[in-house]
């Protein structure tokens, strides 16, 4: 019975779901060091990919999220609730760490401005007693924002946190087709 379940999750694991979907890119500025990063964000109704770009993005031209497990991605299943960090120790020691989703408490307001030509909202929340201001917009649907935002009506383009100094704001948004599934890794829950 046990070979059976482990059979029927690892194939549930590892089932492609593709659909129309927006990846979006985004600058990363840390304010102390001047330093200046990337990462992109691909999302549909059910599933969204978050990774941060070392060097050239090898994952531009993929439509197809499950291949390689990069350290500090993140997959999000929507429907489940859930979230998977990945933990890339070496070639051979992959880990997703699971948890769930934690939508945070957010204040909107009916400020406005434009990014990338569209219009974006602000919203504001704490965490950890340091406050973070975010601009999402209605029109590319529920992002969940970037993973760790999660709580909007919408799908976040800018965010600004003083207390950390760094600021993510969308460079490029471009929609096609992409597959998602768990990359091959060791799951972990927040509770082991």
């Amino acid at each position: 019975m046990k070979y059976l379940f482990s059979i029927i999750f690892i194939f549930y694991c590892n089932i492609c779901f593709y659909q129309n979907a927006t990846s979006i890119e985004y600058e990363i500025r840390w304010k102390q060091s001047n330093y200046v990063g990337r990462s992109r964000f691909i999302f549909n109704d059910s599933f969204s990919y978050h990774y941060f770009i070392k060097g050239q993005d090898t994952l531009q031209f993929e439509t197809v999220f499950s291949k390689l497990l990069q350290h500090h991605s993140t997959f999000c299943d929507k429907k489940l609730n859930l979230l998977y960090n990945g933990v890339s120790v070496s070639a051979k020691n992959n880990y997703l760490l699971k948890e769930k989703i934690n939508k945070l408490d957010w204040t909107l307001y009916p400020d406005t401005k434009m990014i990338l030509g569209y219009t974006c909202f602000k919203a504001v929340t704490k965490i950890n007693s340091h406050k973070i201001t975010v601009w999402y917009c209605n029109d590319l649907g529920d992002g969940i924002g970037l993973p760790f935002y999660a709580g909007l009506p919408g799908t976040i383009l800018q965010i600004d946190d003083k207390n950390r100094k760094q600021t993510f704001i969308a460079v490029n948004i471009v929609k096609g087709n992409y597959q998602f599934s768990l990359p091959l890794a060791n799951i972990i829950s927040d509770a082991e």
